[in-house]
């Protein structure tokens, strides 16, 4: 054998040891893809699912991993949501061999699953948005790797109509009218749960005397308050998909009614949940009432969670994606157990889709047709708060998480 052929002999010998080396080490580690939005409006949810699958990985791997591996998180910024910024992220994690990809919510459009259809790697997004789960239930089969991890947001309109009429009685309040004022920005997630609100309404006896469509970041708001003003509707109802418009719309009713007091009451969609709205809002947010998801906190399990992430994060979380992306992480956990493997995606999927799960609060049932949570007392629930001193007071559904009744906001005089 020549110098020439050892040398090659050697090169090749070298090369299959790094190849089974890299595959060794490939195989030793279960990679999660963790597409959030860490800039842009919706940083503050994507920091919250970001560290919550960071301690459910720092948790695991201190336990042994999963199935004797430890976990790796890819964290990669999806910013404020456009598709192209969107479809380079996801191509880009699966391009890395990613066992499965988990968020709270990084898309305002289906590019998520359209571009997740072309895979079978498991995707968990917990956005409560009808558009996408529409697009997995049209794109079955080829769509079910992709988890609706939540209810639709049309959910919201149903609950409206159930527990609108319970509040005054429940607050001790007399509404002066039954007039109604729908305020929304003018995008599906919001314009579509508030046009059954307004349908239903109108079948219930109210009257819709303000119908007003907003834009995203929407500053001044003395245009709406002039009409509250003249109208003096007692139900008001807000539908603004981003906080900071949503605290801005606030602080003018406040600047507005503050002292001189409002008769009525304003109920929000979630983005009162948001850390940004009480920090934007402080004092003038007290009595608002909004919908939208809980993190249970006099739930045991729940209560030990927080006190985890506190002795982590230094604080406890802000908006309730802490609990529920890590129940997203723990469910996708037990169905790798339970098979002994994390990359036989077909797998993972059907015990997903056929075995309910028990999560810190809530119980996962997946709806076949479009992979979306079911929701109502018993599954995932469409839950109530009342916001006082900067703290969330769970209201409805009446059963062992709540923490007070429905109250007199302080501008009612």
């Amino acid at each position: 054998m020549n110098l020439k052929h050892v040398v090659t002999t050697v090169f090749a010998v070298l090369a299959m040891v790094l190849t089974y080396g890299m595959s060794v080490q490939a195989a030793d580690t279960i990679k999660i893809g963790i597409p959030v939005p860490l800039t842009g409006h919706f940083a503050s949810v994507g920091d919250t699912a970001n560290k919550a699958l960071e301690l459910a990985i720092e948790e695991y791997n201190a336990k042994g991993g999963i199935l004797g591996k430890k976990v790796k998180g890819i964290v990669m910024d999806t910013q404020d949501g456009r598709p192209e910024v969107i479809k380079a992220v996801f191509e880009r994690l699966v391009s890395q061999n990613v066992d499965a990809l988990m968020t709270s919510y990084c898309a305002l459009s289906p590019i998520d699953v359209q571009t997740m259809a072309k895979y079978k790697v498991p995707y968990f997004t917990g956005i409560a948005y009808h558009a996408i789960a529409n697009a997995i239930r049209k794109g079955m089969p080829a769509t079910r790797n992709i988890f609706h991890v939540s209810w639709s947001q049309l959910a919201y309109a149903d609950s409206h109509r159930q527990v609108l009429p319970t509040i005054p009685a429940k607050m001790g309040w007399t509404p002066p009218n039954k007039k109604m004022a729908v305020i929304r920005v003018d995008f599906p997630y919001n314009t579509a749960p508030s046009d059954q609100v307004i349908k239903e309404a109108e079948e219930d006896g109210y009257k819709v005397v303000i119908n007003e469509f907003t834009q995203f970041g929407k500053v001044d708001w003395n245009d709406i308050m002039t009409k509250l003003d003249r109208e003096r509707p007692a139900y008001i109802s807000v539908w603004e998909l981003l906080s900071t418009d949503s605290a801005l719309f606030q602080k003018a009713f406040m600047q507005r009614f503050g002292r001189k007091g409002y008769n009525g009451i304003i109920i929000y969609q979630y983005t009162p949940s948001t850390p940004e709205y009480v920090a934007l809002t402080k004092k003038a947010s007290d009595g608002v009432i909004w919908m939208g998801g809980s993190m249970k906190l006099k739930e045991p399990a729940v209560a030990d969670y927080l006190e985890r992430w506190k002795a982590k994060f230094g604080a406890y979380p802000t908006d309730n994606y802490a609990t529920h992306v890590r129940q997203i992480f723990d469910m996708w956990a037990t169905a790798v157990e339970e098979l002994g493997c994390s990359d036989c995606y077909d797998k993972v999927i059907n015990y997903i889709r056929q075995h309910p799960h028990r999560g810190l609060h809530t119980n996962f049932v997946f709806n076949p047709i479009d992979n979306t949570t079911l929701y109502g007392e018993g599954f995932y629930p469409v839950e109530w708060n009342q916001i006082w001193n900067g703290n969330h007071i769970h209201v409805y559904p009446e059963n062992k998480y709540k923490g007070g009744d429905f109250r007199k906001p302080p501008w009612m005089k």
